[in-house]
C-alpha cells in the first residue's frame, strides 16, 4: 500500500511559459532562482536533488521567477482561497 493511502498524487512540472494557464493546478512550481554556484550552504540538499533528477540548468533557463510566481499567486486570489493549502516553501 502507498504511504499516501488511496489519495491520487499528481505532480505537474510548470515552467514560465505555462504559468498563466496552469496556475490553478500547480502542485509544484519549478523556480529559477536557486543558483547552485552561490547557494553553497545548501550543498547537501543540492546533491540530493541532483540525484533525484532535478535539472538545475533547465530550471534556471525555463523556470518561473519566484517574484512572478508570488505576484500571480496573489493576483489570482489564491493566498486566501486555498483551504487545502498546507505550506508554501
Amino acid at each position: 500500500m502507498s504511504i499516501f493511502g488511496n489519495k491520487s498524487i499528481v505532480v505537474r512540472q510548470v515552467f514560465a511559459e505555462d504559468l498563466d494557464s496552469e496556475l490553478l493546478m500547480i502542485k509544484e512550481a519549478i523556480l529559477r532562482d536557486l543558483d547552485t554556484n552561490q547557494d553553497r550552504y545548501a550543498s547537501d540538499s543540492i546533491k540530493l536533488l541532483k540525484c533525484q533528477g532535478i535539472d538545475f540548468e533547465k530550471n534556471k533557463e525555463k523556470g518561473i521567477n519566484s517574484k512572478d510566481f508570488a505576484k500571480k499567486f496573489w493576483d489570482y486570489g489564491l493566498l486566501f482561497n486555498c483551504y487545502g493549502l498546507k505550506s508554501i516553501t
